[in-house]
């Protein structure tokens, strides 16, 4: 194949490869969203998981305990495919 310097890449590209890049293009930019979804999905999850006690209220060690605990309880655990609830 000669490369003509005056014409775009996709121009000195035969059909089949024309069409071969824009279903790389098409696949590459799904990729891409699915890739930014989950970032943003994770980057809620460490925002979520920041939450804190206001200093003026204040807990001692067994109300912290039980808080959590209540927490932990309250939540679907999954072991190889079954769920468990605490």
């Amino acid at each position: 194949m000669i490369v003509n310097r005056d014409r775009p890449w996709h121009w000195v590209l035969g059909r089949s490869s024309r069409s071969k890049m824009g279903s790389l293009a098409v696949v590459l930019e799904k990729d891409v969203s699915e890739l930014r979804a989950a970032n943003e999905k994770q980057k809620q999850t460490r925002t979520r998981s920041r939450r804190q006690v206001p200093a003026e209220e204040g807990l001692c060690v067994q109300e912290a305990f039980q808080l959590i605990t209540k927490r932990i309880k309250n939540q679907p655990w999954t072991i190889y495919g079954v769920h468990i609830y605490g």
